[in-house]
């Protein structure tokens, strides 16, 4: 399953503007439309120093809605992630398919 990390920043759009202050009620909004794409909303963690939040999403795979999700909440950055299972899995996949060195050539 798809894990994405979701930079949103907290005084944009007007939608969260006026929730900015009030984590509950932030973190209400953004699973609102998180799970109106179909994904789930693990949770959101606040920046301590900066207007940002970040929001872990589980599922969120189809591009065209990853966008529009991205849109409404104004994120300004996305990152899809993996378990370390996961990677372990796609390490096996690049051992796989990486060029072999052919012979050397006379």
């Amino acid at each position: 399953m798809p894990v994405a990390w979701m930079r949103i920043p907290t005084c944009t759009p007007p939608e969260l503007e006026k929730v900015r202050t009030k984590p509950v009620e932030f973190k209400a909004v953004v699973q609102k439309v998180v799970e109106a794409a179909g994904a789930t909303l693990t949770e959101v963690y606040f920046d301590v120093s900066r207007e940002y939040a970040y929001a872990l999403v589980v599922g969120l795979d189809d591009p065209i809605k990853t966008r529009a999700v991205l849109r409404v909440l104004g994120a300004d950055d996305f990152l899809k992630i993996i378990t370390t299972e996961q990677a372990k899995k796609s390490q096996s996949l690049e051992d796989r398919w990486r060029p072999r060195p052919g012979p050397t050539a006379k």
